[in-house]
């Protein structure tokens, strides 16, 4: 069994569209979930999209995913989190 890179493909997050490699892009964001809580969780947010559509584009920088949970700037994720 080969791996043929050219036909690898993926879902994009926004549109639902399956599209080739070349045509997908990622966003990764920091994310805090129950932050009001003792233990919050900080975590990692990748998001798929299609890099030659503008609105999935422009929809994939704020796309939330984990419910009750927010996007935060690396400079708010504790020190001991920022190696994931």
């Amino acid at each position: 069994m080969s791996f043929d890179s050219a036909t690898l493909s993926w879902r994009c997050m926004i549109c639902d569209l399956e599209r080739l490699d070349s045509r997908i892009s990622v966003v990764t964001s920091w994310m805090v979930r129950g932050e009001d809580e003792p233990h919050p969780i900080y975590f990692k947010q990748n998001v798929l999209h299609c890099n030659d559509n503008p609105s999935c584009i422009k929809e994939a920088t704020t796309k939330i995913i984990v419910g009750h949970s927010r996007k935060i700037p690396v400079s708010e994720v504790p020190e001991r989190y920022r190696f994931i």
